[in-house]
């Protein structure tokens, strides 16, 4: 288990001060530095031709890894890179190669969402362990997606697994305003209409 990352910089001790490439390193269980890689995430596709494993949302190290919906939901293509897109950040952060949880979250994804938006909203967590993100953008509410991550932010030195869900049409009920904005909370969601998020690592022939 992986429970911190950071990042070993190798010079040589000459004039000049000649550096070799950062390699990004975490501290497994027994205390020991290791090296670890960003993760080689993508939409699955074709699972029929590899030897694929259903694995947990976490810090354990995995060769290749996919992702897909439960019950035949699709996305389409410009939908499919961003959801990978932050999925391999969070999943980085769980490895110790993102140090920074609050870094890690891509552009496109966000709690508010104002400017560019037909209708404005705001989400709030749960108090505990239930977070959402939404995507940013000019759609109307009943068409902009979500992301649900259940699953505490670990201390150092704890287990890392998270379970996702996500929502791409009609994810909330009733709505309730502060300063304009739709308030979007956890007891407001169209439980129906969100998918688990499942994920498969491909296991090498022995």
């Amino acid at each position: 288990m992986f429970v911190s990352g950071k990042t070993v910089i190798s010079c040589l001790g000459v004039a000049g001060g000649i550096c070799a490439v950062s390699v990004p390193i975490a501290i497994n269980g027994r205390g020991a530095y290791v090296m670890t890689k960003q993760t080689s995430l993508q939409k699955c596709d074709n699972m029929a031709a590899g030897n694929w494993e259903k694995i947990n949302f976490d810090n354990n190290v995995h060769n290749k890894i996919c992702w897909s919906l439960g019950n035949g939901a699709v996305v389409s293509i410009q939908e499919e890179d961003k959801y990978t897109a932050l999925f391999k950040k969070q999943w980085n952060w769980l490895m110790g190669v993102e140090s920074n949880l609050n870094e890690v979250v891509s552009s496109d994804w966000g709690k508010i969402c104002d400017d560019n938006s037909v209708e404005p909203w705001l989400l709030f967590d749960t108090e505990g362990s239930v977070n959402y993100l939404g995507l940013c953008s000019n759609s109307k509410l009943e068409d902009t997606k979500f992301i649900k991550r259940v699953g505490n932010v670990p201390d150092v030195g704890d287990a890392r697994s998270w379970m996702l869900q996500i929502c791409d049409k009609n994810c909330w009920k009733a709505e309730e305003k502060l300063e304009n904005k739709v308030i979007l909370k956890e007891e407001r969601e169209n439980r129906n209409n969100w998918k688990a998020v499942s994920f498969y690592h491909q296991k090498i022939k022995s």
